[in-house]
């Protein structure tokens, strides 16, 4: 969903109208190649926990459609999702410095906790 610039628009103007309008839309894709111009994309759905059986072939199909188009796309799920936290952890645990990321600073400072740790 790429917006051609309308007659008076500037091209800085269409390229904001077509970001807005693919994550609006939720076109992440749409979204990646206008951000990120001349790069390759891999998408990630990471999930804790992603039963055996139907769904899983679900993401598998998803992967091979995705392959054929040249696109890629990884599930990131159960054991190889505990394994990306505990290697988050380790990176948060070994990294002060603020960041603009929430989720990585709070571990950051979870990692820090002094007395009695909160059973999960």
């Amino acid at each position: 969903m790429i917006a051609a610039a309308e007659p008076g628009q500037t091209p800085d103007a269409s390229r904001t109208a077509s970001l807005a309008a693919a994550a609006a839309t939720g076109d992440e894709r749409a979204f990646a190649e206008l951000t990120f111009p001349d790069e390759n994309y891999v998408f990630q759905w990471w999930s804790p926990y992603v039963p055996w059986g139907a769904r899983l072939n679900a993401f598998k199909r998803i992967q091979e459609e995705w392959a054929e188009e040249g696109r890629t796309f990884e599930l990131i799920a159960n054991e190889d999702y505990t394994a990306r936290i505990g290697e988050l952890i380790d990176r948060a645990r070994a990294t002060s410095s603020t960041t603009n990321e929430p989720a990585f600073r709070m571990l950051q400072v979870l990692t820090r906790l002094r007395g009695a740790k909160p059973a999960l």
